[in-house]
This record gives C-alpha cells, sequence and structure tokens, in this order.
C-alpha cells in the first residue's frame, strides 16, 4: 500500500461517503428522481405504480376517478405528485407517513333547468345524488341503479335536456334503460374502451383503434338506435376511421376490408363473415354483381340481405350462376340474371319471385322495368294474346282478353313505352280495342255489334250543319265501319257506335268536310199570317239557328247559308205560316129584372125564341141557339125587353185573331179624397196630408178563342161585373159589389152562346101616387105612397163568334148576309135596312 499514491487511497472512502450521503440529500428534496410515461392509464393505476416506486403508502379517495395520459422525465416522487393532483382537480396530504388523496374543494352540486335546457355544476357528489336533482328540476323520472355509488364532478351546459342527460351517461359509462315514463340508470356492462363515435344529423363517425368489434356494434347501436348485431363467432379487434357516412356506408366500410358483409333484417343489420367468390354490392338502389358459378340461392339471399327485399324462389329454380355487371335498377339487374338463365322474375306487392318458364317463347323478349314503368319489346311472329299476357303478367296489370280476339303480330320492337302506348301501337290496322275499367284492362272487338262488346263502344250523335247528313254518309271514305253509322233525319244529324279512337277519326274528318261553302247564300224569307219571332221557336233542330236572324220590322227571317239550307228553311216555314182566321164575336150583355114575381131561372131543355130560333139550355146556365121552326115561345128575350123588365147593358162587336184574347171593358171610375197621415212641424203646426183613391166598377169581358182543323171554335170565357154599394158605416169610401165567371166551351162557326147565373140584388123605391091630387103641392103628400122592395137582377151574355178567312169586300152584299146586323152596320152601314137598324135598335152614325 505504500507504494500506492495518497489521493488513489482516498478513493474508495469519498465513494462511500456519497453512497452514504447522497439519498439522505434527495430525500430531503422529495426523493430519488424517475422517468413517468402513461397513455389512457387510470389514475388511480398511476397513484399506485408512483407510491410503489417511492416506498411510501397513499390513499386514494373513492371520488378519485378518471383516465389520464401523462409523460414526465427525471421528476422525483413529490413533483410527480403536485402536478398529478394539480392538473386533475385533486389535492394531498401527508399524515403519519401515509399520503392522502382527495379531490379538491368541497362537494358542489348546481342544477339549473328552464325553457328545456340543463345546466349541471357538479362537484364530489354522487351520481345517485345528481341523478334525482335532475328529475326534481325537470320532471324527467331519472332512478339510479343500486350499484351507482361513485361520485362524479362534471359541468354540462346550458344544454337541450335530452342532449345534457346522454352526456352526463356517457361520461360516466351508464346507460339509461326506459321503463314506461321511467328510466333506470345503470352501469355499461362491457369495459369502457377509447375509442370515438359520433351521430350527428343522420351521419355517423367512428375513430377506433383496435377495439373489439362487438364493442363497436354496441356502442353505434346505442349512438344512433340502430341495432348493429354481430354473429357471436365474430370476436376480432377492429381499428378504423370514417367520418359523416350513413349508416349502410358505414357499415360498408367497417365489414369489406374485414371480410365481412352485412345485410337488413327487419329494422336491424346482422354482421356475417363474408363466405365464396362473389362480390354483390347494393349502393344508392343501384346493384352491382360480380360472380362466377355461384349458386342462384346463394346470389339470391346475399342480394335479399343487402337490398331488404324478400326474394322467393321456385324449388324447381336450380343451378349456378354468372354475372357481371355495375350499378343497374335493382329489378332490371335481377332480370338481366334470371331470364338470361331461362328463367322468369315476377315483381309481387311484398316480394320478388323466381320461378321456370313453362311457356318460354323465344320470339317473345320483353323487358319491363317497374321503377319507370315502361316497356322493351322485342318480338317476332307470335299471337298477339301471348304478348298482352307476358306484358301485363311482367308489369303486375290485370287483364282480360275476350275470345274474338284472335291476332298475329308479325314483326314489332319499341324501347321505352307504356303499357298502354305498346297496346297503341299493337292495335293499329285492326278491329280491336281496349279499356280500363274497375283497375282491369279489357280487350276485345270495338267495331262489331256483340252484346260482350257493349263495354268498348260508346254511341254519340253528330249534327251536321252544313251539308245533308245523308250526303255526308254516302261520302265516307272506306276506313269508317258504315254499318256503325247511321242517319237521323229529323235532326240532321248521324248517330255513330264504336270506340273511342273511331270518334275521333269521325270528329277530324267531320272538321273537314262540313264546313261553309264559297255558295253560301243569304235570303229573306217574309212570313204571311205568323209573327216571324213565333216561328223561329218552331225551327226544329235538325236546321242550325245560328244561321237565322229575325228581322222584326219586316216581320222575316233572314237565312244565310248553302241554297240546301235556304230550301229547308223555306219549306218547314212554308208548312207552318198557315192563314190563321180572323173571330168576329158579336155580344150582347143584358140585365134581366126579376121584379113582379118574373123568375129568369133558365130550365134544362129547349126554349123557342122568335125568328124561328131555338134555345137549347144545358146545365149551368150555358145557352145555345139554332135554327127551329117551332113558333111557340116559353120565355122570350125580346118579350123581356119589349116589357122593361130587361136592358141592354152592352153590345160592342170585337174582331181577334185565332189565339189572341178579345177584350173590352165598360167601366166607371170615382175618385175620393182620403186621408194618409198627419204630421206635426217643429213650429207645432200641424198638417193632414190626403191622396186620391180611385174605384172603378162596370163590366169586363175577355175571351180566347181558338180555331180547330174543323172549324170549331173554342172559347176561354171570363165576364166580371162590379158596381157600387153603399159605404161602410162610420166610413166615406164606397163599397163593390162583383160577380164573375169563368167558362171554356167549343161551338161551331156562327153558333150562339148564353151565359147566365150572374146574380145581384138590390133595393128598389118606388113612389105610387093618386091622380091629379098626388101631383098638388104639399097636399099632394097625403095621395102618395113611397115603397122599397128587394129586387133580383141577373146578368146574362150572348156571345155569337164568326169566322173570318178572307178580307171582306164591301162590294159584296151576299159576303155579309153570314154575319148579325151589328157586325154588317160596323163593316158597311148601308148594307142594313131601315127594319134592321128598328129591329136591333142600331142608330146612325153621326
Amino acid at each position: 500500500m505504500s507504494g500506492k499514491p495518497h489521493y488513489i487511497r482516498l478513493i474508495p472512502i469519498i465513494f462511500l461517503i456519497l453512497v452514504i450521503f447522497l439519498p439522505t440529500v434527495n430525500a430531503a428534496n422529495g426523493g430519488r428522481v424517475f422517468d413517468l410515461d402513461f397513455k389512457n392509464a387510470d389514475i388511480r393505476d398511476v397513484f399506485r405504480t408512483l407510491a410503489s416506486q417511492e416506498g411510501v403508502s397513499i390513499y386514494i379517495d373513492n371520488d378519485v376517478a378518471g383516465r389520464v395520459t401523462i409523460s414526465l422525465n427525471k421528476v422525483n416522487f413529490l413533483e410527480a405528485l403536485s402536478i398529478l393532483t394539480k392538473n386533475n382537480g385533486l389535492t394531498f396530504t401527508k399524515t403519519d407517513n401515509v399520503y392522502y388523496i382527495e379531490p379538491a374543494g368541497e362537494p358542489l352540486l348546481n342544477v339549473k333547468y328552464e325553457d328545456g335546457k340543463l345546466t349541471l355544476e357538479a362537484h364530489r357528489v354522487k351520481l345517485a345524488a345528481v341523478l334525482e336533482l335532475i328529475s326534481q328540476k325537470s320532471g324527467v323520472s331519472l332512478v339510479a341503479a343500486p350499484e351507482l355509488q361513485e361520485k362524479v364532478s362534471i359541468r354540462i351546459g346550458p344544454a337541450p335536456l335530452k342532449d345534457a342527460i346522454e352526456a352526463l351517461l356517457n361520461r360516466t359509462n351508464c346507460i339509461g334503460e326506459n321503463i314506461g315514463q321511467v328510466t333506470i340508470v345503470r352501469k355499461k356492462s362491457t369495459a369502457q374502451y377509447s375509442f370515438t363515435v359520433n351521430y350527428q344529423d343522420n351521419l355517423l363517425t367512428v375513430d377506433a383503434r383496435d377495439i373489439p368489434l362487438p364493442v363497436i356494434c354496441r356502442t353505434i347501436t346505442e349512438k344512433t338506435g340502430v341495432s348493429i348485431i354481430p354473429d357471436q363467432n365474430l370476436t376480432q379487434n377492429i381499428t378504423i376511421f370514417f367520418q359523416n357516412l350513413s349508416i349502410p356506408d358505414s357499415l360498408t366500410v367497417l365489414c369489406e376490408p374485414n371480410g365481412l358483409i352485412f345485410f337488413k333484417e327487419g329494422d336491424a343489420y346482422r354482421i356475417a363473415r363474408r363466405d365464396g367468390n362473389y362480390r354483390i354490392r347494393y349502393q344508392d338502389n343501384l346493384l352491382s354483381v360480380d360472380c362466377d358459378g355461384i349458386d342462384i340461392t346463394v346470389l339470391a339471399k346475399e342480394i335479399a340481405r343487402q337490398t331488404g327485399i324478400n326474394i322467393m324462389l321456385d324449388r324447381d329454380v336450380r343451378g349456378a350462376v354468372t354475372a357481371h355487371f355495375q350499378n343497374l335498377p335493382l329489378f332490371q339487374g335481377l332480370t338481366i340474371i334470371i331470364e338470361n338463365h331461362g328463367w322468369i322474375i315476377e315483381k309481387q306487392p311484398t316480394h320478388y319471385i323466381i320461378r321456370t318458364d313453362i311457356a318460354q317463347n323465344r320470339n317473345i323478349r320483353i323487358f319491363y322495368d317497374p321503377e319507370t314503368e315502361l316497356f322493351n319489346v322485342d318480338i317476332k311472329t307470335a299471337q298477339l294474346t301471348q304478348i298482352l299476357d307476358e306484358m301485363a303478367r311482367k308489369a303486375g296489370f290485370n287483364l282480360v282478353v275476350l275470345s274474338q280476339v284472335n291476332w298475329s303480330v308479325n314483326n314489332i320492337r319499341l324501347q321505352g313505352y307504356s303499357f298502354t302506348q305498346v297496346m297503341d301501337f299493337l292495335f293499329k290496322g285492326t278491329i280491336f280495342t281496349y279499356k280500363y275499367m274497375d283497375g282491369v284492362y279489357l280487350v276485345g272487338d270495338g267495331l262489331i255489334v256483340r252484346p260482350e262488346n257493349r263495354d268498348f263502344a260508346t254511341v254519340k250523335i253528330y249534327p251536321i250543319k252544313y251539308m245533308k247528313a245523308e250526303l255526308l254518309l254516302n261520302s265516307l271514305p272506306p276506313i269508317f265501319p258504315r254499318s256503325n253509322i247511321v242517319q237521323l233525319p229529323e235532326k240532321n244529324a248521324l248517330i255513330v257506335t264504336g270506340p273511342e279512337h273511331i270518334h275521333q277519326l269521325f270528329t277530324d274528318y267531320l272538321s273537314q268536310i262540313d264546313v261553309t261553302s264559297i255558295d253560301d247564300m243569304t235570303e229573306v224569307i217574309k212570313i204571311k199570317y205568323l209573327k216571324a219571332e213565333d216561328v223561329l221557336k218552331l225551327i226544329p233542330p235538325s236546321i242550325p239557328k245560328t244561321d237565322l236572324v229575325v228581322l222584326k220590322e219586316a216581320n222575316a227571317i233572314v237565312v244565310r247559308g248553302p241554297q240546301s239550307l235556304i230550301h229547308q228553311v223555306q219549306s218547314f216555314i212554308d208548312k207552318i205560316d198557315q192563314v190563321n182566321p180572323l173571330i168576329v164575336f158579336d155580344i150582347m150583355v143584358v140585365q134581366i129584372s126579376g121584379s113582379k114575381g118574373f123568375s129568369w131561372n133558365p130550365p134544362t131543355g129547349t126554349v123557342d125564341l122568335s125568328g124561328g130560333k131555338e134555345l137549347k139550355i144545358e146545365e149551368g146556365g150555358i145557352f145555345t141557339f139554332s135554327e127551329t121552326t117551332n113558333t111557340q115561345q116559353s120565355g122570350s128575350l125580346k118579350a123581356l125587353l119589349e116589357t122593361g123588365h130587361a136592358k141592354i147593358l152592352a153590345n160592342p162587336t170585337i174582331t181577334t185573331l185565332n189565339g189572341y184574347a178579345a177584350k173590352f171593358n165598360v167601366s166607371t171610375k170615382r175618385n175620393y179624397e182620403v186621408t194618409t197621415a198627419e204630421t206635426t212641424a217643429s213650429d207645432g203646426t200641424s198638417s193632414i196630408g190626403h191622396t186620391v183613391k180611385t174605384y172603378e166598377s162596370g163590366l169586363r169581358l175577355s175571351i180566347t178563342p181558338w180555331v180547330s182543323a174543323n172549324n170549331q171554335i173554342t172559347m176561354e170565357i171570363k165576364p166580371e161585373f162590379s158596381e157600387f154599394g153603399d159605404p161602410a158605416e162610420g166610413q166615406d169610401l164606397p163599397s163593390t159589389f162583383e160577380r164573375s165567371t169563368e167558362t171554356t166551351l167549343r161551338v161551331n162557326d156562327g153558333e150562339t152562346i148564353i151565359i147566365s147565373g150572374l146574380k145581384n140584388t138590390r133595393k128598389e123605391k118606388t113612389v105610387s101616387k093618386v091622380p091629379i091630387l098626388g101631383h098638388i103641392p104639399i097636399i099632394g103628400l097625403l095621395f102618395t105612397k113611397y115603397t122599397t122592395k128587394d129586387v133580383q137582377d141577373e146578368f146574362v151574355i150572348v156571345i155569337t163568334p164568326t169566322l173570318v178567312f178572307d178580307q171582306i169586300p164591301t162590294s159584296t152584299e151576299n159576303q155579309l148576309q153570314k154575319f148579325s146586323p151589328n157586325v154588317k152596320f160596323e163593316i158597311d152601314p148601308d148594307s142594313v135596312t131601315e127594319e134592321e137598324k128598328k129591329k136591333h135598335k142600331i142608330k146612325d152614325k153621326k
């Protein structure tokens, strides 16, 4: 040792001193230094690892929870403990060499719910207490499961109530189970993994790294409400990231890179492992298939799974399928696969059915696209009924073809036409047609009149305006079925029976041929005996009235049109414009007095009158005169007039046309002043208003005649009598007595009728005086007698109608003999003799 230098001998001593004293110095500064590196680790585990590394005792409060990511280099125990607690809202204390870790601050719970939004601030509060207070504030029943004893520290809001509750449950790794209107909150059964699932506006975002597939599916189900169910043998971990995809697209991205497939079962999606060498994709309603020798059953099952459409296979459908196409509409793609392998596919309301084509005809190739409802047709020599049946079957239409449809189609090729358009092409040049009734297409013969074809043909009437219907019928071209067109002469029209296309064809033809021609003329047809307005009303419908104009001033009708129309109108007017005879009425109104016991109650029977005439009396007081040779008289009207028991009130002669009323009025009018109202002015003066009322009495008679073909005259007679009476007690206005009757009867030309039965009772005053003595003034009153008695009067109307067909020549006396002297005197006063004037009391005109 003596050979070694002194400082070399001191090195072991110095090293020993450093080993002994350096830990003491480090302990005084917080212990030894070390590195910390944790990623998404439970904070409680971090504290426990730190204490174990330092070799100290540590107590962690139950409210301390959460995960932490931290990376520290060359720090001691106290430095690491301070950083962890400070940055995670915790605090630590040391008591009796034990470190206590607990949340910083006092427990705090604030819940506010206004306008549907929730604000939550909780610190070191049990989750059950938080849920209970939220229920009290919002009215939503949230019940914590018994195992929820942990404390939470969280701040939310203000946010919509539903979003706030969902955030609270996610933060605490809980799930809500709805039972009626109550939500039970319990811990999730799966362990908490660190990955992101977000679902907003129906778009899904997933960020997961090495996460089991069942956990991802469960979380997506919780977020979206759509059940995603993996097969039980699928437990593989998935690493995936995508943003803002729809659920079907998200499942496609999730499954295809991992050798999986998904399909929809009801409202849920199921994920399974992919088997076989084929690829099927259904996206945006478009189908893509890439397969070689795949069994049709497997292929149909996979397509049904992806599309959610039920596909049924007939038991005879077996075999391998090879198909390669991209992005075709579903039904079109299925049709390509099925029909190219000798099968057919039918679309039913709830499913597709694939079956063998027993009656397959290689000459008929029909494709139907249910999306566009259009057909592609390629046919070579096939029966019409077979083509219609195949089209209806593919489109799912109801079709009935009648037995008379028997036709062969030679060659037709159409693309992109509807069912009815294809039928229109098929039926061109044939007699067949169709009709859609109650959801069924009915096909049959539209021209041949048969009971079973009545649904195809309609009957329409076509008025012909400018030409004769007969001429038009004879000039129809051969394309029109002449047996289905009938003439209607009365209306100058044609009746057409046939299907709609025949009517359309006839309408087009009629619009071209039934037009005004350059030969149109204008003719004025004068009306001789009738009114032009009345004639126009009588024009039949077969003559177009639009071409007729009434010329009222000339009593004529103007016709514009071809010569045939003018001739037709002229012929009709000639038939109806006949002479309208004049009727001359010789009327006598007689008042017969019933005084002195004279009775004029006509019996039923015959009364002979002077002049060799016979008075026939019928029930109801109707009299008819006729010639007789009996000279006996039993009540002569002449005798009544001569004895003063009858007087003539009116004896007019009236002439009128056939069908027009003849009236006359002989009356007296009296005016009476009547007080209307008493008014008082503002100054207190009053005034009385007066008006004049007119009362009328007398005789009014109205006769309306009609002349029949055998010159008999039918008359509607309405006489009315009125006269003044004494005013009522306390009044100045008179009372009136009215008598009227109405009758309709028929007589021959020149026959006389009498209407009686209009009676009136009046008071008659008479004065009787003694001759000479009764006329002496004053003293004569002693020899004068005044008597008053009731007298009953009866009014009798005598009417004699006479027909006049031509203008009466005044120079021919013989033609006037058939009229009464009164009528002759009105026409020619010189033709009446003096004897006739005296006999009939006719006065000369001044």
